[in-house]
C-alpha cells in the first residue's frame, strides 16, 4: 500500500512554498496564453486561407 505524507499547515506558507506558487502560477499562465495564442492564430490561418482559395486559380478575379 502506498502511503502518503501530508505536511502541516504552516508548511504551506513557507518562503520555498510561495516560490513555488508564484513559478507554478507564472508557467501555468505563458502555457495558457501560448495555447490560445496558437489557437487563434490558427483559426485566422484559416479564416484567411478559406476566403482567398479558389480551385481555378486563372480564374480568380
Amino acid at each position: 500500500m502506498v502511503k502518503l505524507a501530508f505536511g502541516s499547515c504552516g508548511d504551506s506558507f513557507s518562503a520555498s512554498s510561495i516560490k513555488a506558487y508564484v513559478a507554478e502560477f507564472i508557467a501555468t499562465l505563458l502555457f495558457v496564453f501560448a495555447g490560445v495564442s496558437s489557437a487563434i492564430a490558427y483559426g485566422e490561418l484559416l479564416i484567411y486561407v478559406s476566403k482567398n482559395f479558389h480551385p481555378n486559380s486563372a480564374c480568380t478575379t
